[in-house]
C-alpha cells in the first residue's frame, strides 16, 4: 500500500512540474487565465456605462453611443486583466469591456467591482434631482460625487487617480474632455469642457 501511494505521489507531482514547465516554456501569463469561479453570475451595473461597439468598449468609457443604463442585468462570464466578457440576460448580446493600460490604473478586478454589483444600486439615496440626471446620463451642478459615479461612472484613473480630488476628469470621445469640479463637501460646482 505504501509503494502504491508513493508511486501516485511520484506521478502527481511529475505532472504538476511538466504543467508547470509547460506553462513557463509558452510563456502563458497569468492575466490570460480567466478568473471565473468566484465571480461568473448575474450582476447589476452600479453606473451608467456607454459603448459605440458590443466587443471593445474601452474603460475609459467613453460618453457617446448606445448607453447601459445603471441597475442593467447581465451575465458576468469572464474577468481577467485583459477583459471583462458579459451578456444581457434579456437579449443574450454579448459584451466586452476592454482594459486599456494607459488609462486605467486598477486592475481590472477592481474595475469590474466598481462597475458591477449583486445588488441593484439603491437609487432612492439620490435626491429626486440627482436620480433624474443619473436615469439621463447627465452630470449638474448640485449633485453629490455618489450620484455622479452612478451617471458617468468612475473617471479614467491616469486623469483621476484619486476620488477625493475636487476634479475629475472624462471623455466624451478620443478626441474630447471635460471636468467636473467639486467644492470642499463634494458637491458639482462646475462642468467645464
Amino acid at each position: 500500500m505504501k509503494k502504491v501511494f508513493g508511486l501516485f505521489l511520484m506521478s502527481v507531482c511529475a505532472v504538476g512540474m511538466m504543467t508547470a514547465a509547460f506553462a513557463k516554456e509558452k510563456k502563458v501569463p497569468v492575466s490570460a487565465v480567466p478568473v471565473v469561479s468566484a465571480i461568473a453570475g448575474e450582476y447589476y451595473t452600479q453606473c451608467n456605462i456607454w459603448y459605440t461597439k458590443a466587443d471593445a468598449i474601452a474603460v475609459t468609457n467613453y460618453h457617446e453611443g448606445t448607453l447601459l443604463p445603471v441597475n442593467s442585468k447581465f451575465k458576468v462570464t469572464q474577468v481577467n486583466e485583459k477583459e471583462i466578457v458579459f451578456e444581457d440576460i434579456d437579449s443574450g448580446t454579448p459584451l466586452k469591456i476592454l482594459n486599456v493600460p494607459k488609462h486605467n490604473k486598477f486592475t481590472m478586478q477592481k474595475y469590474f467591482e466598481n462597475y458591477f454589483g449583486k445588488k441593484k444600486l439603491d437609487l432612492g439615496k439620490f435626491t429626486k434631482e440627482e436620480k433624474a440626471a443619473i436615469i439621463a446620463g447627465t452630470v449638474n451642478v448640485g449633485m453629490h460625487k455618489g450620484a455622479v459615479l452612478a451617471a458617468y461612472g468612475y473617471p479614467p484613473s491616469h486623469a483621476t487617480p484619486d476620488l477625493r480630488s475636487t476634479q475629475w476628469k472624462y471623455w466624451v470621445s478620443r478626441a474630447g474632455n471635460f471636468a467636473v469640479n467639486f467644492d470642499l463637501k463634494g458637491v458639482v460646482a462646475s462642468v467645464e469642457d
